[in-house]
């Protein structure tokens, strides 16, 4: 062939460029992608065997995609053409032949048998390390995965423990995670059975029934409890325990009152993140004179927007009422008083503007105002900030930009002074 006889030298030279390579596999791929229906051709079979060159002896051809403007049922003809190339590349162990086409043939792949086979065999005979990944693919069709999974599970019950099989479970199995929460972790080709692993769930809970959810608990107590923890994977732990609704704010008492400030950080915020987080209020406001006090603050705004408006700006009235407030406490509060845009948030505001403030409390002050345009209590406080004549004043004053709430008409009259 006399494309051969163009591409040879480039295997013959010692100092071909990484630029000329590019080149030519660009070349094999534009041939694969134009000669994709024709696998049996002399250009496609070219256009692969220059790809693998390229790769070398132990890399994976770059093949293109195939998948764009192809004929139904061209892809069974391409794997079909393909399958001792592929076969030959599996004994070698090298799957990430296999892996390749199937990233080329996109959902196509889907619907040729024989690539379904070969995964199948190498899920139980290839690499252990590759389980997951061809797992994985294995399982993309949403016709066969629900089968697939309970095939797998029935089989090893250790699959349990491949990242794809455990996602489906979670979403639609949930019975088959009974004995994934086990103490004692099943064994088999994809997991030895020595050590339980506990997988890290953030949401979908609801999912699950009671008694699963209460397996959960149960295990990630006895991790954190465990002497060998660091005690960074203790405060995951116990953050991870939050998210169950199941756990209510006194489980996370000896939490609260650890000796670890990681752990009592991590369990402060995981309180925002209960199912019931009602009686988070009462505990955020007792840190907020403390050592905690940064961490207990920045929960407050998730908490602000899970509990009644009235019950929040209430709070932070009775908190504004203390003596001394951090000056990182006492911003917090003021932009939540923007947020929350009730009456009585702009009264506390404009009441607090009277009082002496440290300058970053003022410039706060100012920024929640420009949230609350609709109030009356904020023009107020806006024509006091601009009439001040404190030489500090107007760097804290807001920039004249559109205001993120929308403004009565009556409110922009009074500010003009129609």
């Amino acid at each position: 062939m006399a494309l051969d006889a163009v591409v040879a030298p480039l295997f013959d030279a010692r100092d071909t460029s990484h630029g000329t390579r590019m080149q030519a596999a660009r070349l094999a791929q534009r041939l694969m992608c134009t000669r994709a229906t024709e696998p049996g051709s002399a250009m496609f079979t070219f256009a692969l065997s220059l790809l693998e060159r390229l790769a070398g002896q132990s890399g994976t051809p770059d093949l293109p995609r195939l998948d764009r403007n192809l004929p139904r049922g061209a892809e069974v003809a391409i794997v079909d053409a393909l399958y001792p190339w592929l076969k030959a590349a599996k004994q070698r162990q090298q799957e990430q032949h296999v892996f390749r086409l199937w990233g080329a043939l996109g959902e196509r792949a889907w619907k040729v048998p024989k690539l379904a086979t070969l995964l199948d065999d190498m899920l139980w005979r290839g690499k252990k390390n590759n389980a997951a990944w061809t797992a994985q693919l294995w399982l993309q069709d949403p016709k066969t995965r629900d089968a697939r999974v309970r095939e797998l599970v029935k089989r090893d019950r250790s699959a349990l423990y491949l990242a794809p099989v455990f996602q489906h479970c979670h979403r639609r199995r949930q019975t088959l995670l009974v004995e994934r929460m086990s103490e004692r972790a099943p064994s088999g080709r994809f997991h030895d059975g020595k050590v339980t692993h506990f997988p890290h769930v953030q949401s979908g809970f609801h999912r699950w029934p009671t008694s699963l959810q209460q397996r959960y608990l149960d295990l990630l107590g006895k991790a954190e409890v465990s002497p060998k923890q660091f005690t960074q994977t203790r405060a995951s732990l116990v953050a991870q325990r939050a998210r169950v609704p199941l756990t209510r704010a006194l489980d996370l008492a000896d939490a609260l009152a650890s000796g670890d400030v990681a752990v009592q950080e991590a369990a402060l915020g995981a309180l925002v993140w209960l199912d019931d987080p009602g009686p988070a209020l009462s505990i955020l406001l007792d840190r907020l004179d403390g050592d905690r006090a940064r961490v207990a603050m920045y929960a407050m705004p998730r908490l602000a927007r899970l509990i009644p408006r009235g019950a929040m700006v209430t709070a932070l009235a009775g908190l504004l009422a203390r003596p001394s407030l951090k000056v990182t406490v006492h911003k917090e509060v003021l932009r939540l008083l923007g947020q929350l845009a009730t009456p009585l948030a702009a009264n506390l505001l404009r009441a607090t503007w009277a009082t002496p403030l440290h300058r970053d409390v003022r410039v706060a002050a100012l920024h929640a105002a420009r949230s609350l345009l609709s109030q009356a209590d904020a023009w107020s406080l806006l024509a006091e900030a601009a009439l001040d004549a404190d030489p500090e004043g107007p760097e804290g004053r807001p920039t004249p930009n559109r205001p993120r709430t929308p403004i009565s008409l009556t409110a922009r009259r009074s500010s003009l002074g129609l």
